[in-house]
């Protein structure tokens, strides 16, 4: 006589005590890989961006034989065409990838995040055309002994200014939604949602204090970054 044997499957913590389903993320598994390979996109926009903070760039109405000989090496206009355009690039998707990790328990949160990083994106491009193409042409106006053209240079920096300020101010306010969503997500762990909720304002402060605090506020994004790219997708019962 034939005998069949039943095995209960296996039931979350949170499912056990709840007695509901634990919410799924946006996306398939397929989806979930996916957006975890995208997240790599992070870790190397946070290492640009502290390489960049680092480097000194002399004052151009202070020293502008120096900056002009900076402005117009050709290390200069690629430092900040790769980190500076590109990298917008690379944050927009990492933005992007993480909204739709996190999104399953906290849409509000993940679409929140991923506008303000839109926006910031967006807002960030007038900055870096003018340091990363604009800046070469009254550099090597200054070189050939016309030290007026700094003050162009100048005025066309103060335009990029408030646009400048909002961008990094939304870029933390991204990434500070995001971690809270990190943090309530089943697909990403609560430490990696910690340390974007700890880079998010660091990054907002940085419009004020640049060689510091973005230095600071890129060492969490690149560990949670790091984090997420080698683990998320993968399940986790907090």
């Amino acid at each position: 006589m034939d005998q069949t044997t039943s095995r209960a499957e296996p039931v979350s913590p949170a499912v056990a005590a709840t007695g509901q389903p634990a919410a799924a993320p946006p996306v398939g598994p397929y989806g979930l890989t996916l957006a975890r390979r995208a997240m790599w996109t992070l870790p190397v926009y946070a290492l640009g961006r502290m390489w960049l903070a680092l480097v000194a760039e002399p004052d151009p109405a202070g020293d502008p034989p120096a900056w002009a000989a900076r402005v117009t090496g050709d290390s200069y206009q690629r430092a900040h065409l790769v980190v500076g355009l590109a990298g917008e690039l690379l944050v927009l998707v990492a933005v992007v990838a993480l909204a739709a990790l996190v999104a399953g328990r906290s849409r509000v949160l993940a679409v929140g995040g991923l506008l303000a990083g839109f926006a910031a994106a967006v807002l960030a491009l007038p900055r870096w055309t003018a340091t990363g193409i604009v800046a070469p042409v009254p550099g090597r106006a200054v070189s050939g002994g016309e030290p007026a053209a700094v003050r162009w240079y100048e005025q066309v920096l103060a335009r990029t200014d408030p646009a400048a300020t909002a961008a990094v101010g939304l870029l933390g306010l991204a990434f500070l939604l995001l971690g809270v969503a990190a943090w309530r997500s089943r697909t990403v762990g609560r430490a990696e949602g910690l340390l974007l909720v700890v880079a998010g304002p660091l990054l907002a402060a940085a419009a004020w204090y640049e060689p510091v605090l973005t230095p600071l506020g890129a060492l969490p994004l690149l560990a949670a970054g790091l984090a997420i790219a080698w683990s998320a997708g993968r399940p986790r019962w907090a």
